[in-house]
């Protein structure tokens, strides 16, 4: 029996979080590394009236009493080129450190291999899996930890998915963003075509436009980064001395413009002569000096407490560094974690004993390693075994294994296989003399 089909009306309620255009230029001040900060704030003094670059202000004519070198004109204070890194190495020194299994090691190079310089998997994974007589699934599943590491978006596929990537790392994959990526993104690259597309995303003009700012902060070649034929300079947002035995920390404010409200302009508010275009300026001047305020005051408060918590790595290096997790900064301190992780990225410290990425202060969870013990100082530990072991008789892995379990380190045998590995320590038939 054939029963005639109705239309059929029904409502579906969906909830959406959309973040104000406040908050979203809020959460970018926080984030961005400083170098990308000062631009920001360039464009802002030439496009809003209200704001101005403090002048004249008093600069000490010496070294200040915290040891500060004076700083010399049209020199960036504390900017530092970096090393050349190689992108392949990096994301091997990441997979020693998520995986243990040889399988999993084995299909991993084999990612990384495929990987280019823009950071791009460019062999499809049913033939990686081919090559390796391995099932497509297990290599998916390795690449979907490869797409963890740094930087951001590397492993991915096509672009789509690089920028997906980077936007579901940041916490920001909203619908809007989404649908423009997978979709849009010829016509997102082309402002003539914007009406049409707010009407066909049943979005406005400024949605999108804030949509549009958002992707292009992204990285379409994070490998890039790693390029040899480019000089990356690193610029330190925070300084740590010690002043009188004390580790102080200090924000790199050399660097940045002085930022005010026009004295010219705010003359016009208070007599009543200014439009709504100059009120608007003026709310988004006290804004933009606000979030730059307060990104101060954030990165301050949790590197203080990274400081203070990883002071042994000041006096006796990486061995000292303890387990710390993001969740204990964050209770630590009343702060979400996204707010943390949104700070420390991509940030440096000039330290005493070089200049390190914040990040390197978190060192993950204790897990069964036991308290108090973090993989770099687990290595050493390895590393003072082995300085000791006789040379006739060399220690095994599962030896010491079982002799870092008597110092309170319970770790396996392939653990302590794979640490020393890391170190470049050869097997125990190797080091037999």
């Amino acid at each position: 029996m054939n029963i005639p089909m109705k239309p059929d009306l029904s409502q579906v309620q969906q909830q959406q979080l959309r973040l104000s255009p406040k908050l979203q230029q809020s959460i970018l001040i926080l984030e961005l590394p400083l170098a990308e900060l000062r631009e920001l704030i360039n464009r802002e003094l030439e496009e809003n009236p209200l704001l101005e670059e403090e002048t004249g202000l008093n600069e000490p004519d010496s070294d200040d009493e915290f040891g500060f070198p004076e700083t010399q004109p049209g020199k960036d204070f504390l900017q530092i080129q970096a090393p050349e890194p190689d992108l392949h190495a990096y994301l091997r020194f990441q997979l020693a450190m998520h995986l243990s299994s040889p399988e999993d090691l084995s299909i991993g190079e084999e990612i990384i291999d495929s990987i280019d310089d823009d950071g791009y998997l460019t062999t499809p994974p049913g033939e990686i899996a081919l090559r390796l007589k391995v099932e497509e699934k297990k290599v998916n599943e390795v690449l979907e930890i490869i797409k963890t590491f740094e930087p951001t978006g590397v492993g991915a596929r096509d672009l789509k998915e690089c920028l997906l990537i980077q936007l579901e790392e940041k916490g920001e994959a909203s619908p809007l963003l989404k649908e423009l990526i997978q979709n849009h993104l010829p016509l997102l690259s082309r402002r003539s075509q914007w009406k049409k597309l707010s009407q066909t995303l049943n979005c406005s003009l400024k949605e999108l436009f804030d949509a549009f700012q958002r992707i292009r902060m992204l990285e379409p070649k994070p490998g890039r980064l790693f390029s040899s034929s480019t000089s990356t300079y690193i610029i330190p947002d925070l300084v740590v001395k010690k002043v009188q035995g004390e580790l102080l920390i200090f924000s790199n404010r050399d660097y940045l413009p002085r930022l005010t409200l026009s004295q010219t302009y705010r003359e016009l508010l208070k007599d009543g002569q200014a439009g709504k275009f100059l009120r608007k300026k003026l709310s988004s001047a006290r804004w933009i000096i606000r979030c730059i305020e307060k990104r101060t005051e954030t990165l301050e408060r949790v590197a203080g407490f990274l400081v203070k918590k990883q002071e042994d790595f000041f006096e006796f290096g990486e061995a000292k560094l303890k387990p710390l997790s993001l969740s204990e900064v964050g209770k630590a301190l009343g702060m979400h974690e996204s707010t943390i992780s949104r700070a420390i990225r991509g940030k440096y410290v000039d330290t005493p004993l070089g200049v390190f990425p914040l990040k390197v202060f978190l060192t993950g969870n204790p897990s069964k390693k036991g308290p108090g013990f973090s993989e770099a100082s687990i290595k050493e530990e390895i590393k003072r075994i082995l300085k000791e072991e006789s040379r006739e008789k060399p220690y095994s892995d599962e030896e010491i294994a079982l002799l870092l379990k008597e110092k309170g380190i319970s770790i396996s045998r392939r653990t302590v296989t794979k640490y020393r590995l890391e170190l470049g320590i050869p097997a125990k038939s190797q080091r037999k003399e």
